[in-house]
């Protein structure tokens, strides 16, 4: 599954080729400038999502400093 342009994932499509109620999610973002950046979730609900190897509970608007270069996003979505 593919994100949009805009950052939305759409969960809705993998529903029906996902089984069970846990999805994990990943991918990476590739930082050129270090600094801060803003993950803005659409719900927290059911998430939890780690920056590399570093835990995080999930906020509607999550601030984050980066580091320059690549890093891992793995998020934990409960489709309950």
């Amino acid at each position: 599954a593919y994100g949009k342009t805009a950052g939305a994932l759409p969960l809705d499509e993998l529903t029906p080729v996902v089984a069970g109620s846990v999805l994990y999610l990943q991918g990476e973002v590739d930082v050129v400038t270090e600094g801060p950046v803003v993950l803005n979730l659409d719900s927290p609900e059911g998430v939890a999502f780690w920056l590399d190897a570093e835990p995080f509970t999930a906020q509607a608007s999550q601030p984050l400093t980066l580091t320059a270069g690549r890093h891992k996003l793995t998020f934990r979505v409960d489709r309950k």
